[in-house]
């Protein structure tokens, strides 16, 4: 499907309400099935296999993507539906290109913990000039004594602290964690973001170097960024279809009961949804 086309099947897709869906804008048939599904944001996306899940990031951190078989894609559904419930008691840290090209322009920003904390514009810099001042901390895994359970089958492991910054807390602030999923795979979790990915050496979990940073090899990884675990839970529920009409049992339909279809076959499977809240 040629760029044009795309765009307008996933502009369809948001509706006037600009809500997201995960939209199908491909299947291959014969030996080697497979199908090729949208967010309609159009950042990312992922092709269905009989067996297992790739998903890709397209615009933002663009990375080699990751596999994932598909009782993996569940427990990082359940990942991202813990990220969802804890994010907002990490502070942030980070520098954005503030609209421009990189080269050409930079904001440094904090955010201290909680769902009210709003962003802080500390410094900035504009073709060569700078005002204010530039992030000079940096970040440290701290590997935990004794492991937590945050989900099932998802252990937080270690802690992402933020010291030697010339804002916030003096000892530092806890800005993410890892949590280990098994068979190799992890989760760095950020305020405004996960990183799922999968480790070199399965049996070298955490390997840290004299200064207590992480130091190890990434295989494959995808960035799971804010409103996207809404992309995670459709893209299993799709899944979950996928395997019913293969097997007979049941129709690929959407969650609603519903079928809608585009001029070129596609298919709209879900809509993003506000993450439920834990009493």
């Amino acid at each position: 499907m040629d760029e044009e086309r795309l765009e307008a099947l996933l502009d369809r897709a948001r509706g006037s309400g600009h809500r997201e869906r995960l939209v199908e804008v491909g299947r291959r048939r014969g030996a080697h099935p497979s199908s090729t599904w949208w967010w309609s944001s159009g950042r990312i996306r992922a092709v269905i296999r009989k067996r297992s899940v790739k998903i890709v990031r397209e615009l933002g951190q663009q990375r080699p993507g990751i596999e994932l078989v598909v009782d993996e894609l569940r427990v990082v559904a359940r990942a991202c539906r813990a990220w969802e419930c804890v994010r907002h008691r990490w502070a942030l840290f980070d520098q954005s290109a503030a609209g421009l090209p990189g080269s050409v322009a930079r904001d440094f920003v904090y955010q201290p913990p909680g769902k009210n904390g709003r962003q802080v514009v500390i410094g900035s810099w504009r073709m060569g000039h700078r005002t204010g001042s530039e992030l000079v901390g940096k970040d440290v895994l701290v590997p935990l004594r004794r492991l937590r359970p945050v989900a099932a089958r998802v252990t937080r492991v270690a802690e992402l602290w933020h010291r030697r910054e010339r804002v916030g807390p003096r000892a530092g602030a806890l800005v993410g964690a890892r949590w280990d999923l098994g068979d190799g795979l992890v989760i760095d979790a950020r305020r405004e973001e996960l990183r799922v990915a999968r480790l070199h050496d399965r049996g070298r979990l955490l390997e840290f170097d004299d200064e207590d940073t992480l130091s190890w090899e990434r295989r494959d990884e995808v960035v799971i960024e804010e409103g996207e675990p809404a992309f995670i839970r459709a893209l299993v529920r799709a899944v979950a279809r996928e395997a019913r009409a293969v097997s007979g049992t049941a129709p690929a339909i959407s969650p609603t009961g519903r079928q809608r279809r585009t001029a070129s076959s596609s298919r709209i499977a879900g809509t993003a949804r506000s993450p439920r809240r834990r009493g």
